[in-house]
């Protein structure tokens, strides 16, 4: 080499080194930096471990050619950890060959934000709130709740404690045949005989049979 320096090397723009790059003295292996016309390249243990592409800017970890802005790949198992080092726990996005997982480890919730507010909240425990922070059962939803195919709706309307179905006839229990409830007994439908009940009891013995 043109220039060979045995031990820790400081490139500063001042005597006291607050500006400029330090080079220390390897400890293991090999570590160098290596500049092309191509990419800034770091090496650490003889392989190539970082690479920043002069083009796109993109940095890539595991990866010489990346192709996002920050792209990190692994043999086995790519893996990103966020956390606090006073927390309990931490924000994991990992791929391991065959299927991505977003989420934490350790005893904290997973919440998704869009426009600053969280939306969907994910307790340790495993309850999902919509619309809440604090789920208090495996889904819970603050808010009236809609589903549609395109052609017809279902729709539960809080404040007004409606269910409203368009679009088609409304069934309850079309082809499961299991009886039906209503109003703790008050209606019964008996699906395997095929009568209705109106405050005669979850047995009527008619096909209409009515008390009261």
């Amino acid at each position: 080499q043109k220039l060979h320096v045995a031990g820790g090397l400081s490139i500063s723009q001042s005597s006291a080194g607050q500006i400029g790059s330090v080079f220390e003295a390897p400890t293991q292996a090999v570590q160098t930096l290596r500049f092309d016309s191509q990419r800034f390249r770091f090496w650490a243990g003889g392989s190539e471990r970082l690479t920043i592409l002069s083009a796109s800017g993109n940095v890539g970890i595991g990866t010489s050619t990346p192709d996002a802005n920050l792209d990190i790949e692994d043999s086995s198992v790519a893996e990103v950890r966020v956390k606090d080092s006073a927390g309990t726990g931490y924000v994991r996005i990992q791929h391991n060959g065959t299927t991505g997982f977003i989420g934490t480890e350790g005893a904290v919730g997973f919440n998704l934000l869009t426009n600053g507010s969280e939306r969907v909240s994910i307790l340790s425990g495993g309850n999902v709130g919509i619309g809440t922070t604090s789920p208090s059962s495996p889904l819970t939803v603050q808010g009236d709740i809609s589903a549609s195919d395109g052609t017809r709706t279902l729709h539960y309307d809080v404040s007004g404690n409606e269910l409203n179905a368009g679009g088609a006839t409304f069934h309850i229990n079309k082809s499961n045949g299991v009886d039906t409830s209503f109003d703790n007994g008050t209606l019964y439908v008996d699906a395997s005989a095929n009568r209705v009940s109106i405050g005669a009891g979850t047995a009527p013995g008619e096909a209409l049979e009515v008390v009261g």
